[in-house]
């Protein structure tokens, strides 16, 4: 008989800023996206993950609100990456911080 395959537990603690920034993963995410053919299909298998693999859904044993906390942890990430976008938009219309665009691979989706 095979064990089941461990759960993760997801705190509910604020990302460290660095990981805003963070590009180690973005090679995987790129070959993720393409695989996925959309983003509406790579949030699917994003969250289909957190819902099979973790107790993000669910929340913490003893949680009455597993789903509410889901719901905030999701806003208030796209929350914090909307100000960044907003930040680097403003930056590009002044020139930017440092003279030069960023690349944009986007237009790989």
């Amino acid at each position: 008989m095979n064990p089941k395959p461990p759960t993760y537990t997801l705190t509910p603690k604020p990302l460290p800023s660095p990981y805003t920034q963070d590009d180690r993963f973005d090679g995987m995410y790129m070959n993720l996206a393409q695989q996925c053919r959309g983003i509406d299909p790579l949030l699917d298998s994003v969250f289909g993950f957190l819902r099979r693999k973790t107790d993000f859904f669910t929340g913490p044993p003893g949680s009455d609100d597993g789903g509410e906390m889901a719901m905030k942890k999701v806003m208030e990430v796209m929350e914090k990456h909307r100000g960044i976008v907003k930040k680097e938009k403003g930056e590009k219309v002044r020139g930017g911080t440092d003279g030069e665009e960023r690349s944009d691979d986007r237009s790989l989706l």
